[in-house]
């Protein structure tokens, strides 16, 4: 008899989980990978409100630490991905999804990683368009555009005069 990997009770023979503990477990994931999400984009969160609310939701889907560290992760990785999906990336919005991963966010799972290049790749993308910007604004705009367009090396298009 196998012994179901979230309850530890018996799930029957040959069986890991019991299908209502593996969904509920599911769940679980999703409302804390969801919470996790909106903090993250959020200026100011209260992180023992978040942390607490996580291990609650936690014990009801019999999830680990490490679920709980994964969804933070997962979250904050879904926080990335809505603050670049407009293609602009605000200043608050990069302050506050560093600040979330600094303080939350631990380990090196592929969500991590792949937020990360995007949060630079935005960041990047946000300061060259506002040197363009800058540029454009001075007398000699055509002559400092021309720098900015030598200058780029990060695959950013750039405008030629």
């Amino acid at each position: 008899m196998g012994t179901c990997r979230y309850c530890n009770q018996n799930a029957g023979f040959l069986r890991k989980q019991h299908g209502q503990c593996r969904d509920l477990h599911a769940q679980g994931m999703r409302e804390m990978t969801q919470l996790a999400a909106q903090a993250a984009g959020t200026t100011g969160f209260n992180e023992t409100a978040l942390r607490n609310t996580l291990q609650s939701i936690a014990l009801r889907a019999r999830a680990t630490d490490d679920d709980i560290s994964q969804a933070i992760a997962n979250g904050w990785a879904q926080g990335v991905q809505h603050a670049t999906q407009d293609g602009i990336l605000t200043h608050e919005e990069e302050d506050s999804l560093r600040s979330f991963r600094e303080r939350l966010v631990d380990g090196d799972l592929p969500a991590i990683a792949q937020g990360s290049a995007t949060l630079d790749r935005a960041a990047r993308d946000r300061i060259g368009a506002q040197a363009r910007r800058a540029a454009l604004a001075t007398a000699d705009s055509g002559g400092a555009i021309q720098e900015l367009d030598g200058a780029q090396g990060s695959g950013t298009p750039g405008r030629r005069t």
